[in-house]
């Protein structure tokens, strides 16, 4: 229980510092800073999970984030303030994932998708009072959106995820989201990614290849093993 409120509470922090980071520096610089937290939850996973990172592993967060710097071309930070908040941003994100990996052992992911987003209305709801919104009907429609399919869902998909591979691979696996944005601008808006940025997206999947690739034969081993028992 200890664990949900630690990743519920982290969980609010770092959306909050993410939006606040966006009002102070391009969304490519500051999507870069969040996706350090893959190195901090490899550097952290063995203290708290007990998770062995692996050279493969290490290689493939090379790669990945090799990649999402050609993919996201970051450029200034914003400021003393912009780059604190990227920090913390990526810290606390690394932390609720950690904390929702340990909690996952006892509690089924939709339960602990439901803990979590109650935990971030709670925290974040006396925000309301200070700033009270005026939304239009778009405003309202973008929001249910936002919350429902890419929080909402985004987030369950994320922990039915994290319960079968290790929070390194998981974190790994999260630099497919700058290259999911470059294929959608690609498809849908017109967006022409130069030569190098295709190379950065191309890095990011065979990160991603590698690290699910070494998850599998892991799993083949661990039920061979079992079976053999």
């Amino acid at each position: 229980m200890r664990s949900l409120l630690w990743s519920g509470a982290l969980l609010a922090v770092h959306w909050l510092t993410f939006v606040m980071a966006l009002q102070r520096a391009p969304i490519g610089t500051v999507l870069l800073g969040i996706y350090l937290a893959p190195l901090a939850i490899a550097a952290l996973a063995r203290r708290t999970l007990r998770e062995r990172v692996t050279r493969l592993q290490v290689v493939s967060l090379a790669l990945a984030l090799g990649g999402s710097v050609f993919v996201l071309q970051p450029g200034q930070t914003g400021g003393r303030d912009g780059l604190a908040l990227i920090v913390v941003s990526a810290l606390a994100y690394a932390g609720s994932t950690l904390a929702s990996k340990k909690a996952l052992d006892t509690v089924p992911p939709a339960r602990a998708a439901a803990g979590q987003l109650t935990i971030v209305t709670v925290l974040l709801s006396p925000l309301l009072a200070l700033h009270p919104p005026n939304p239009t009907r778009t405003d309202l429609l973008v929001i249910g959106v936002l919350g429902l399919v890419y929080s909402a869902l985004a987030l369950l998909a994320f922990l039915a995820f994290l319960v079968r591979l290790s929070a390194t691979t998981s974190g790994i696996l999260l630099y497919l989201e700058p290259v999911s944005a470059l294929v959608a601008g690609w498809s849908f808006l017109g967006e022409r990614p130069t030569p190098i940025t295709w190379l950065g997206a191309a890095l990011v999947l065979l990160a991603g290849a590698l690290a699910t690739r070494e998850a599998a034969v892991k799993a083949a081993a661990k039920a061979a093993r079992s079976q053999v028992g």
